[in-house]
């Protein structure tokens, strides 16, 4: 774009988002209102012919003036569109933001609180987008906005005003964008409210997780997951029954807005503050939400007070939540609509090239492969003594020498279930355990244990940065299967997952001393270039399911200092 007044007004000054489909975002200054304005080049694809185009033109002009008359917090005003060196522009208002891809990249998973605030500010903008006639098409984490005045807004329109046709018009993303299109939309460019509401699910599973929720080693086993599987599950189970909801194939069974609307706001009067989330180091609470009426909607807030629940299970803290009916199972029009697009060509087989290799530009749109995605069986023989123990914390010192874990001195960072208490330790990071369980050191590894059965969680602070952690994981699997560490070993799942520097996790099962299946599950993230950190979870294989709540609130809260 020339340094030119575009239209004889706007004047360019930086290029703000290139998006490669179909169009760039710069921002600009109304020179004659004397304000900045975002301004979208929106790209007609060539392949169309002049009626197409000139059809599509006026399609693109009703929507715009669709949006224009609308005035709400959450969603990006339109204020002009002009024509110019053959192409529309389209005049916005400008936010400044960061997208949730750009925040969960940097700063991983958003809390349970968070993501139900996110979630309610989103239904509250596509309500009145769809009021006004217009549907979104691409709701993803990269066009929803954290402004810095704390509004959540949703942005990217026009972009996705030119799709026209079935698979061919998504073929041009990459594999980890396609998890967001709806699958009526993927099969015959279908394009309904609930479709914005299929990539509103996508969005809040990505904002809780981390991760996609369908996530495969192979191209073919992704497209196959989308097409037939529910997705896999979510560490944040509390919020589980409004996004699997949210994410049902058939639009007729999916939640509606006001359906989804009335999940998220029962979770910020009942088990939101406590409940666990796949976020990591978080320095604050989790709170309940409040709406507070304002002149352009409802915004809704973070309160100011902890709420409780859960049911006492022994000392497992369970948390209840009522599951949605079951799914429709309407997929396998979606799969053929989702594996015709591998004779599009290269883009797509390179996406997943990008998926398997594990990199990518870790903004919430790539993906890991999950622990539901269960690899093969990799066995190695049992050996009768292994040579080194499975894990630090396993052997026969680190389960004898514990001593009681010491409660922080300093005030915690939010409210524990009843049993929890807050520890500071001397190795320099906080975690959240047990209040009964005992603490001792292996080396540099320090071991928390729950003294009348084989649960804990083992933290190790000075661990060496990995360029791509999934690397280390994948050559510590091969040392300990080296060592006759693991009989019985079967691995679920090596792979990255989006947290601050970059992160990946390792889990498997395997044949501990008397045969006993033991589970595991091990992160290692990056704390600067120089400096990463380990958790590692085992517990009984049998007991996995149950002590998932327990795992997730450990993890959770664990921080460096």
């Amino acid at each position: 774009m020339k340094d030119d007044l575009l239209a004889g007004r706007y004047r360019p000054l930086r290029l703000i988002a290139d998006t490669a489909h179909p169009g760039r975002v710069w921002l600009a200054r109304d020179e004659v209102l004397g304000r900045h304005v975002a301004v979208k080049k929106v790209v007609v694809p060539e392949r169309l012919s002049a009626a197409e185009r000139s059809r599509l033109h006026d399609r693109t002009l009703g929507e715009v003036r669709g949006l224009a008359g609308i005035d709400n917090p959450g969603v990006v005003s339109m204020w002009d569109v002009l024509s110019a060196d053959d192409h529309l522009w389209l005049v916005m208002e400008h936010v400044p933001a960061r997208s949730l891809s750009d925040v969960i990249a940097a700063n991983g998973p958003l809390t349970a609180a968070e993501v139900v605030r996110v979630g309610l500010h989103l239904l509250g903008a596509l309500d009145v987008v769809h009021a006004a006639g217009v549907v979104h098409r691409d709701v993803r984490p990269r066009n929803v906005l954290l402004a810095d005045d704390g509004r959540v807004v949703l942005g990217g329109f026009g972009l996705p005003i030119f799709d026209s046709g079935a698979p061919a018009a998504v073929a041009g993303r990459n594999l980890s964008t396609t998890q967001y299109i709806a699958p009526e939309r993927a099969h015959d460019a279908t394009s309904t409210p609930a479709t914005d509401l299929w990539g509103l699910g996508a969005t809040l599973y990505v904002a809780a997780e981390g991760r996609l929720p369908w996530a495969r080693p192979t191209i073919l086993a992704t497209l196959a997951a989308l097409a037939t599987e529910p997705p896999d599950p979510m560490y944040a189970h509390i919020l589980e029954p409004t996004v699997t909801g949210l994410l049902r194939r058939n639009p007729r069974q999916r939640l509606t807005t006001e359906e989804a609307r009335s999940h998220l706001e029962t979770l910020t009067v009942s088990t939101v503050a406590t409940a666990p989330s796949a976020a990591l180091s978080r320095t604050h609470g989790r709170w309940p939400v409040t709406a507070t009426p304002t002149k352009r909607g409802t915004v809704y807030a973070p309160g100011s007070a902890p709420v409780t629940s859960g049911n006492d299970a022994g000392n497992t803290k369970v948390l209840t939540v009522a599951m949605p009916p079951a799914r429709g199972r309407t997929g396998w029009a979606f799969a053929a609509a989702m594996l015709g697009l591998l004779a599009v060509g290269a883009v797509v087989v390179a996406a997943a090239g990008t998926l398997v290799a594990g990199l990518g530009d870790q903004t919430g749109e790539t993906a890991r492969t999950p622990a539901a995605a269960a690899a093969g069986p990799a066995e190695t023989a049992e050996p009768a003594e292994p040579a080194q123990p499975a894990h630090p914390c396993l052997d026969d010192t680190a389960a004898t020498e514990g001593e009681p874990v010491l409660p922080a001195t300093s005030p915690p960072p939010q409210a524990l279930p009843d049993g929890w208490l807050w520890h500071q330790d001397p190795n320099g990071f906080s975690i959240a355990v047990p209040a009964d369980w005992t603490r001792s050191t292996n080396g540099k590894t320090v071991c928390f244990r729950d003294p009348d059965e084989l649960r804990l969680i083992a933290v190790d602070p000075t661990a060496k940065a990995a360029a791509t952690p999934q690397t280390r994981w994948q050559a510590e699997e091969r040392e300990l299967l080296r060592a006759g560490a693991l009989p019985g070993y079967k691995k679920i799942s090596i792979g990255p997952v989006i947290r601050p520097g970059g992160a990946a996790e390792w889990e498997y099962t395997w044949n501990h001393g008397d045969g006993q299946p033991l589970h595991a599950l091990r992160l290692l993230g990056n704390q600067s270039p120089t400096r990463a950190y380990s958790l590692s979870w085992i517990t009984p294989d049998s007991q996995w399911a149950l002590n998932e709540p327990n795992q997730r609130l450990l993890s959770a809260s664990f921080r460096l200092e």
